[in-house]
């Protein structure tokens, strides 16, 4: 009788997936999810690539058993409480484990391990079948019912690429990484169009949805390896009408731009050198994309397009700023059409709740002071400045006007910079005017204290608004105040009135300026500082001036590199003017120069006399400037003070009530040559093998040096120095211990050598050896030894012994130097050894 075969369960068996797969019920991604947070953070900071472990193993000569070792171990003992010398022995051993030799060793298995998971990722993808053959398989539910779909084969494939890009990632293969990121990018980027063009039939992802926000994130995220996601989403937003018109758009891109300057924050931190932009330069005759225009000029388009050129962090973290700032006015747009009709437009609830939770003010802030700081770090003084304001005028929007005060004054060196005091008398003063005989304004820096004194000629008037000039003030001595800046004005207060003096103040050098208050008064919350304008009274003469200059850029490394400058006078009457240059460098130890044709040399001229010129006419004036070390840009500042005719004094020095015009000029540098040495070892030279004085070995090189110029202009070259630094020479030495051992025995002798080799030298050959003499006859045993290091250092300690006749013991032999003196006791002979060095290349 034959048994009846049992029933297979096989059909009815379950495959077992991840916990995170889509097909996995329970799974953040179930049914049609593609991938989530949790699957990177599971291979990247929880499974690890390889375990090493670390085991006590048990020996018979311990005694005892392995069980009874076991079961005599206490529950402290099981904690950690262990014998000192035990702890000791695993301190050693510790330490006797180099992490880098156990990473070099381990290396190898991390990348088979990942490269195992992106062969078996990869073999899932292959059999996945084509979209585009395969079709959208609708659901048997209406496309409309809150049931969710499967994942469609689209999302299969994406899921597969992302894997194999991370694994590739992890591997450090990043160009495959790439291949991979880019592939499941071009998918994903598919999902968000209102029809598939990968998926015939297939519909894109709600707008709004949990899933399309996952999609978006994950986009954002694959966006950082690739950077090519802000102008595929525009186009796309504007197409799902979440366009560049909404704040959620605005929200978006301020978020892509912080996380970019967050990302390159990271990096410079850890290294990273951006590139310097001003290092590029267009020696082609075909239009370079990343500057302004195109022209066979070196420069031309006269700069670089920064949205083609990597910047520094401060540059993304402003335009995040100003992204937000307009997210801000256009959620306040929104806020005002629900106010006057109630009608939220295209924008859920929730979305509008969530927008008005946001301190849009306090956002704006931390992205520019981040963007400060980064500014500040490259010494970019005038955007530091702007980012200031831009600070100041956020906090005023917000409402928050002390903190704005805080940040709003601000100027340059060598400017005149206007100031507003204004005093308030209230409604319960004295019916009667009050006057005073002085007023006087202290600085925390006293070059700038003024001392203004009632002037009783002055028509005192009724108004309830009046403006005091204190402009041209003159500095005189007064008792007991020092030397301060003096004028008459009116000092008389009324009931109810405003007096508001304004005056001008022109820094010397960079720094905080303070005002100091001895008036003990109340201050009103409510009252706001303002600077109130008054159109009958210029605060200054506009210059009628024109600065051109004239200069082939880009300049070379130490060349005396002429500008040309020409001053037009636009005013209707001659005019005396008076020239003054400075060369500003970003690096702190700048060595620049400039000069004119007196051969002035300093990194200022000052008050350099440019005659009269008159009216419509111009003055033509060239200055030189040389660029020494650093291959970077310079700015070339020019400032140029003049007083007409009828003004002009008799001494070139200009007075206060001068008129200036300055502009600034960025120069690049670059280096006019690039050199590359090629060395070739020529052979070896040794001393006579009778000369045992001589510890010298001659090396001979041959060197080829290539020198390019990479500028755009022709150089002259007139000759060629080669100028060995320091105590180089041509003849670099190497040491070499020599000794010569001549015995009297008329037989031959055994002698057996040790070299002990210490940290300063390499030893080349056997540190044990031993050679034969013959009878009456010398032996020289070289031991070549190559230095580590400069400076005095021992000589490797040799010993020698020969052998005893009779078998007696070893004898050993006393080694002596020529020219060394004797050591003593323990210690050894001392060299001194050159230091080598190298040409830069």
């Amino acid at each position: 009788m034959m048994r009846s075969p049992q029933p297979s369960h096989h059909s009815t068996m379950t495959i077992p997936h991840s916990p995170l797969s889509p097909l996995t019920p329970g799974s953040p991604v179930f049914p049609d999810g593609l991938i989530p947070p949790a699957w990177v953070r599971k291979h990247r900071e929880m499974l690890p690539s390889v375990v090493v472990g670390f085991y006590d193993l048990w020996h018979r000569s311990m005694g005892g058993s392995l069980k009874e070792k076991d079961e005599s171990l206490t529950s402290s003992e099981l904690l950690g409480s262990i014998e000192p010398i035990e702890k000791e022995k695993d301190g050693n051993l510790a330490l006797e484990i180099n992490e880098k030799s156990l990473q070099k060793g381990l290396y190898e298995h991390s990348l088979n391990y990942y490269r195992e998971h992106g062969k078996r990722v990869k073999r899932k993808r292959t059999r996945l079948p084509s979209p585009a053959t395969a079709g959208y398989i609708r659901p048997s539910s209406d496309y409309h019912s809150s049931a969710p779909a499967p994942l469609s084969i689209q999302g299969w494939m994406f899921r597969y690429d992302y894997k194999m890009a991370t694994f590739a990632e992890f591997r450090q293969e990043i160009d495959a990484s790439i291949h991979y990121y880019e592939s499941a990018y071009t998918l994903l980027v598919d999902f968000f169009a209102p029809q598939s063009a990968i998926t015939p039939g297939a519909p894109g992802l709600p707008v709004r949805s949990k899933r399309w926000v996952e999609a978006r994130i994950l986009a954002d995220c694959i966006n950082l390896k690739l950077n090519k996601h802000i102008a595929t989403f525009k186009r796309l937003c504007n197409t799902l009408e979440i366009g560049d018109d909404t704040f959620e758009y605005w929200s978006w891109l301020s978020k892509q731009y912080r996380v970019f300057g967050d990302v390159l924050e990271i990096a410079t931190r850890s290294g990273f050198i951006i590139p310097d932009p001003t290092t590029i330069f267009h020696t082609t005759s075909s239009a370079d994309y990343r500057f302004g225009g195109a022209s066979n000029s070196p420069m031309a388009g006269a700069g670089v397009n920064p949205t083609m050129v990597l910047q520094h962090p401060g540059f993304y973290y402003h335009l995040a700023a100003q992204c937000n700032s307009v997210r801000r006015k256009k959620f306040l747009a929104v806020e005002k059409i629900i106010q006057a009709s109630g009608d939220a437009l295209k924008f859920p609830s929730s979305v509008i709740e969530a927008e008005r939770n946001i301190d849009h003010s306090t956002l704006t802030i931390e992205l520019l002071t981040k963007s400060y700081e980064q500014f500040k770090k490259q010494k970019a003084g005038r955007m530091t400045l702007y980012l200031a304001s831009e600070i100041a005028g956020t906090y005023f929007e917000a409402g928050k006007y002390d903190m704005a005060l805080k940040l709003v004054p601000s100027t340059f060196v060598a400017t005149p910079t206007p100031f507003q005091i204004t005093f308030i008398t209230p409604l319960d003063t004295p019916p009667l005017p009050l006057q005073f005989t002085y007023l006087r304004l202290t600085f925390n820096d006293a070059n700038f204290n003024h001392y203004f004194t009632h002037n009783s000629n002055d028509e005192s008037n009724d108004t309830k608004l009046q403006w005091v000039n204190c402009k041209e003030c003159l500095r005189e001595e007064v008792s007991g105040e020092g030397y301060v800046w003096v004028k008459n004005v009116d000092l008389t207060f009324r009931k109810g009135s405003t007096k508001i003096f304004e005056g001008l103040l022109v820094p010397k050098e960079s720094g905080d300026l303070q005002l100091r208050f001895d008036i003990n008064a109340s201050r009103e919350e409510s009252m706001k500082r303002k600077w109130l304008q008054f159109g009958e009274n210029s605060d200054g003469e506009q210059a009628k001036l024109d600065i051109k200059v004239n200069h082939s850029a880009p300049a070379l490394l130490d060349e005396h590199y002429p500008i040309q400058l020409t001053i037009l006078n636009l005013e209707p009457e001659d005019i005396k003017a008076i020239l003054k240059a400075e060369l500003i460098s970003d690096s702190q130890e700048s060595e620049d120069v400039v000069f004119d044709s007196n051969l002035n040399v300093t990194n200022h001229l000052k008050d350099i006399d440019l005659g009269v010129i008159s009216s419509n006419e111009s003055c033509v004036k060239t200055i030189y400037i040389i660029g020494k070390k650093f291959t970077n840009m310079r700015t070339l500042r020019l400032t140029v003070l003049y007083s007409t005719s009828s003004l002009i004094p008799l001494t070139p020095t200009p007075i206060q009530n001068w008129i200036e015009k300055s502009e600034e000029f960025r120069i690049p540098f670059i280096a006019p040559f690039s050199v590359v040495f090629n060395i070739s070892p020529q052979g070896e030279e040794f001393g006579s093998i009778r000369e045992t004085s001589s510890l010298d070995r001659i090396e001979r090189h041959f060197l080829v040096a290539k020198i390019t110029s990479v500028g755009p202009w022709d150089i002259c070259v007139s000759g060629i120095d080669l100028i060995l630094l320091d105590q180089a020479n041509a003849q670099t030495k190497i040491e070499i211990i020599s000794s010569s051992v001549e015995l009297d025995s008329e037989s031959l002798e055994q002698v057996h050598v040790t070299v002990e080799v210490n940290d300063a030298f390499v030893f080349s050959g056997y540190k044990q050896t031993y050679f034969i003499v013959s009878p009456l006859s010398p032996y020289y045993f070289k031991a070549n030894c190559f230095p580590l290091a400069p400076g005095k250092v021992k000589l490797p300690r040799v010993k020698m012994l020969k052998s005893g006749d009779n078998d007696a013991a070893e004898q050993e032999i006393s080694i002596t130097a020529p020219g060394f003196k004797e050591p003593v006791e323990d210690e050894w002979y001392m060299v001194f050894i050159k230091p080598k060095k190298e040409i830069n290349k």
